[in-house]
């Protein structure tokens, strides 16, 4: 995406000296930063660094502490009640049951044919015209469930910039969308803001759409802006802000694995099979996954490999074919949507962590050791780098990359001879993804099989050995990894 740059003039957005503290901790600690007109503005940062605090202080979520915001020059309390600025989250404020039509006409004034009846036809040329300014072009009978990832993400910037929008707050909105599709986004909001050119702040954990959205980075760590340049010709110096201190992590302890004994040799290779596999969303499928072998599907996210992954963990039934697990094969899960199939928002995260690996702290009659479970939550928490490093809190109080640590520590307390991981980089950022890929990589030395499920091509090239290519349910052939390039495998997706 290429934005007009235009920074001539006053900002569009300046925010001054931010603060925003919960209890004991304080998230925000004096940010400043400016947006000017037709801007792309990139905000990153590790997780735990502010970034969700500051986008729920800008649309009013949460009130600041201290600071100032002014939108085009005006001081405000937020920007959430400014009809000029449009913000779009994960899920696209999409409802899934209805219709194009009404999702595009949600909350939006009726238009009339005259007194108090409703203009079909009225509202039907407005939606057409809004899907064609960004060059989507789906039937408004349909069920938004239907669309694919990209179209419902359109559909939601026509909505936007149809009732006015001309300031967008993408909020990590391009999480669940493959490469071609976060393109396809990029250029609708293009194509659909006009002559003058949207500004949008894009808050992201990829840094493909860095390079290829934004034209300025500004870089948050711990609550306090640490670098603001253009990103043409920084690129590199931006990896060094978001990462200063990459370690490619030390072997983790054999506890973490109970095929860690050196003893893998003793038992079959093969820990899992479908064979002729399918439900109502992919099929045939027939995979056989060995003894430190990485497998990776991947697809769009309406592809149906998040799917493949729940029946491969056997929590999601098959309507057809066979599922082989080796007999003693332990097999953990890491969901894609943890905000539904992993969290618990109310419970701490000392129990969202061992939920299902209670076994290990419990006593000879049964009873629970409650001191070893949250002395060895809170090691794990600081091992995977959760912030804050407070078990005792809840899981909804971490930002979304955290509460993703939180979900990949309770795979590690398994002890799993297989692991099936949906998306498991969703919302980390630079320096926990390798560091994510430091442990699955030593995991795979111990002899534990993973299967990888995801959208995103670094992870299948940072972690598989072979991957298949799954498209409407359909999966393709498994090919070398080694033999693919990150821009052959966006295109492949």
């Amino acid at each position: 995406m290429v934005s007009n740059n235009l920074r001539a003039g006053p900002p569009v957005l300046e925010v001054e000296g931010a603060r925003k503290r919960y209890g004991a901790t304080e998230v925000l600690k004096g940010v400043s930063f400016n947006v000017h007109r037709g801007e792309v503005v990139g905000l990153l940062g590790p997780n735990g660094a502010g970034k969700s605090t500051m986008i729920k202080t800008l649309t009013g979520v949460v009130d600041l502490d201290g600071g100032t915001i002014r939108f085009e020059g005006t001081p405000v309390k937020h920007l959430g009640a400014i009809p000029s600025v449009g913000v779009m989250h994960q899920d696209f404020g999409v409802i899934d049951e209805m219709t194009v039509l009404e999702n595009m006409r949600l909350g939006v004034p009726a238009l009339r044919s005259a007194g108090p009846l409703l203009s079909g036809k009225r509202e039907r040329e407005a939606v057409h015209r809004a899907l064609g300014r960004v060059g989507l072009d789906v039937p408004l009978g349909a069920l938004a469930a239907s669309l694919s990832p990209a179209e419902r993400a359109i559909m939601a910037v026509a909505r936007l910039l149809d009732v006015g929008a001309q300031f967008l707050i993408l909020d990590e909105a391009t999480a669940n969308l493959s490469h071609q599709d976060a393109r396809r986004l990029a250029d609708a909001i293009l194509s659909g803001a006009g002559a003058a050119g949207t500004t949008v702040l894009l808050v992201t954990h990829k840094l493909s759409e860095l390079t290829d959205w934004a034209d300025r980075a500004i870089v948050m760590i711990d609550g306090v802006v640490v670098r603001d340049s253009h990103v043409k010709g920084h690129e590199s110096e931006i990896v060094r802000a978001l990462a200063p201190d990459v370690e490619r992590s030390s072997p983790a302890p054999d506890s973490l694995h109970a095929g860690s004994s050196g003893d893998s040799g003793a038992r079959a290779d093969t820990l899992f099979e479908l064979w002729g596999a399918g439900t109502e969303r992919f099929g045939p499928l027939t995979l056989r996954l060995n003894r430190g072998e990485v497998i990776g599907l991947t697809g769009a996210a309406s592809s149906g490999i998040h799917d493949i992954g729940l029946v491969a963990a056997g929590v999601r039934p098959l309507v057809y074919g066979e599922r082989k697990v080796a007999p003693g094969i332990r097999v953990a899960l890491l969901p894609g949507n943890r905000e539904t199939e992993g969290s618990f928002d109310d419970l701490p995260v000392t129990q969202n962590m061992t939920l299902t690996a209670l076994r290990r702290w419990r006593g000879p009659l049964g009873s629970m050791r409650l001191r070893q479970e949250r002395r060895d939550a809170r090691d794990m928490a600081a091992r995977l780098r959760v912030v804050p490093a407070n078990v005792s809190i809840s899981q909804g109080a971490l930002s979304g990359g955290n509460q993703q640590k939180v979900l990949f520590g309770r795979c590690l307390f398994e002890e799993a001879d297989v692991l099936v991981m949906c998306d498991p980089t969703r919302g980390l950022d630079v320096r926990t993804r390798r560091e994510m890929y430091a442990r699955i990589g030593e995991l795979k030395a111990k002899g534990v099989g993973v299967l990888v499920l995801s959208s995103d091509a670094e992870d299948i090239l940072e972690l598989c050995d072979s991957v298949a290519i799954v498209e409407d349910g359909h999966v393709g052939a498994l090919e070398d990894v080694a033999s693919l390039t990150v821009s052959e495998l966006e295109l492949m997706v």
